[in-house]
Parts: C-alpha cells; structure tokens; sequence
C-alpha cells in the first residue's frame, strides 16, 4: 500500500476494504468465479497445460539418463504466469517456448524481488523504509515499477485490441485482438469498473496469480514424487473423468 501511495497509483482489490472493496469484488466475481466464466477458460488454460507438459518432457530429455527437471521453480512461475495472462488477455506469451522473452522473464524475477523485500518491511515498519529510503525499499520500489509496467503495457494492448473491435476496425484478420472469452474483455464490455480500478485489479491478479500458483505445484508435486501409488491413483481418476460420457 505505501508504494501505491509513493507512486500515487490505484488500490486493487487486494488492498481495499469495507464497500469499495465489496463493490470490485463482485464486478471481479463474475468473470473469476461463476461457473459459466470459469468453464470459458478451461480450453485456452487445457492448451497451456498441455504446452507445459510437453516442456517438461523436453527437458527431462536434455537432462540425459537422469530425467531431472533443473530449475523447476522458474518452469512453474513460468506456467503459472503463462496461464494467468492466457485467461486475463486472450493471448500467450510464449513463456514456455525454448527462448523466453526477456522482459517477461523480468517480470518474474520482480515477483520474486518483491516478495522478498516485502519480508523486512514486515518487521521494521515500512514507512521507516520510506523515509530511510533504505536498499529494501528501493529494491521493493524498482521491483513493482517493473511489475506495473509490464502490467501496463499488456493492459493497454487489450485496452486498444477491444475499442478496434468495438469499433467495426478489428476484423481485418490480420490484428490480435483478445477474444470476448477473455477476462479483460469482459470486464471492459460490462463496463463496471473504473480503467484505473481495473488496471490495478489486473496488476494484482497477474502479480498474485504467479508464486501462488507455482508453489501450491510445486508442493504438490514433490508430495506425490515421495508417493507413486498416489500418483496412479491420481492418474486414474483425472483420466476416468476426463473419458467422455463418463
């Protein structure tokens, strides 16, 4: 929040309270929450699965005899953020290809900046850091800044994507404007927040959505690593539901 103040930029529904924070929250709600809006994601976030699978495999093979997946943690931010901004614009950003861009790869790493100068700040109170201008605040400064302007910039692309659509100038075939199926889309036709409120909410979700899906997996994965009989078991009830007209 003392960033936000710093930088003078909007509150998302992270930081707010009482019934502003009720109010953007149930404009969130029906495009994160309701079944119809969910189910609208499961092709475009099956095809990211499928992607990372395949990355997977592919560096199990690099890595020789031994099928070790080095430097898993980057490869499930990665996936996560690859998965996040799939549902939130409509669009990859080709983070599980063999080359990653760099600028999303520096996104990344700010997460991780971030989270970790906000740990000191949890014990020595942050406006001290401000005043101080300490190493910590500035590291957690530069890190957001990096955090927001990637945001921004996606944000104003779908932003510019949905008004050439809007406007009839969108179907020459050649742009690559979000589908309506998208998060962002739908939170502009509804119309209900504020560019301000919805770019912040946005900044969150894509910033939030990242470690807090990567680790949840990783977790997971190293739980069912340590037990193969829970990974059949797994295996055999993803699959029986995913057979048709089961």
């Amino acid at each position: 929040m003392e960033y936000r103040k710093h930088r003078r930029r909007s509150l998302g529904v992270l930081l707010q309270s009482g019934d502003e924070w009720w109010s953007r929250r149930s404009s969130l709600n029906r495009e994160l929450l309701a079944p119809a809006a969910v189910s609208r994601q499961a092709t475009p976030l099956g095809g990211v699965a499928r992607d990372f699978a395949l990355r997977l495999d592919a560096l199990r093979g690099a890595a020789g005899g031994e099928g070790h997946v080095a430097g898993l943690e980057n490869e499930l931010f990665k996936f996560a953020l690859e998965s996040v901004c799939s549902a939130l614009f409509g669009e990859r950003l080709g983070l599980l290809s063999p080359m990653v861009p760099p600028d999303s790869q520096r996104f990344i790493e700010a997460i991780a900046t971030m989270f970790h100068s906000t740990v000191p700040m949890l014990v020595v109170p942050v406006r001290l850091h401000r005043v101080l201008n300490t190493k910590t605040w500035r590291r957690h400064c530069q890190a957001w800044d990096v955090i927001f302007s990637y945001a921004d910039r996606w944000i104003q692309k779908s932003l510019l994507s949905f008004r050439a659509d809007s406007s009839g100038d969108g179907g020459d075939g050649g742009g690559s404007a979000a589908p309506h199926g998208s998060i962002m889309a739908n939170l502009l036709k509804r119309d209900t927040l504020s560019l301000d409120d919805l770019a912040a909410s946005v900044t969150e979700l894509m910033a939030g959505g990242v470690d807090t899906t990567s680790i949840t997996l990783h977790w997971a994965l190293m739980e069912l690593a340590r037990d193969p009989s829970l990974q059949e078991e797994l295996r055999s009830e993803v699959t029986k539901a995913m057979t048709p007209g089961s």
